[in-house]
């Protein structure tokens, strides 16, 4: 007990003496920083991918949207999210943010083997246009795919 009072005195009395020093740093220089002003801080356009837009380059499906809202300013200086929406004008519409990842199964109707697999929606930019990317992992397709798509671009300032 002797030893655990002369530790707790010893730590306190390190706390005591030590101080804290406070030093203002020297303010970095604004200069070389640009400054854009905002009017909105964000824009929404909604896109729509019909079955008979899709590319396929061989191995991934692609659509392609001219988006003249990428502009040189929104390319340099937003925050450019895109969402994949589902069920979309009903009650039960939700929204996933790109890049996606689901999975999905078929079966063989001859042998009742299951198949599975992973489909990836994904997206790039530049300025004046985008490209959404559909590939299902195996970069094998059913009929009709990928089907009829709908997404959403959010640009913020």
């Amino acid at each position: 007990m002797k030893n655990l009072k002369l530790l707790f005195l010893a730590v306190a009395s390190l706390l005591v003496g030590c101080t804290y020093h406070y030093t203002e740093q020297p303010q970095k220089n604004q200069t070389s920083q640009t400054v854009v002003p905002v009017v909105n801080n964000r824009q929404i356009i909604d896109l729509q991918a019909n079955n008979a837009d899709w590319a396929n380059n061989g191995s991934a499906y692609y659509a392609q949207f001219d988006i003249p809202e990428l502009t040189q300013e929104a390319y340099d200086n937003a925050v450019v999210l895109c969402y994949a929406e589902f069920n979309t004008g009903t009650a039960n519409a939700y929204q996933e943010q790109l890049p996606f990842t689901f999975f999905d199964q078929s079966e063989n109707t001859e042998t009742g083997e299951i198949f599975q697999w992973s489909r990836l929606i994904d997206f790039d930019y530049t300025i004046g246009s985008m490209t959404i990317y559909y590939t299902n992992n195996d970069f094998n397709y059913l009929d009709g795919e990928p089907g009829d798509w709908h997404f959403r671009l959010v640009l913020l300032w």
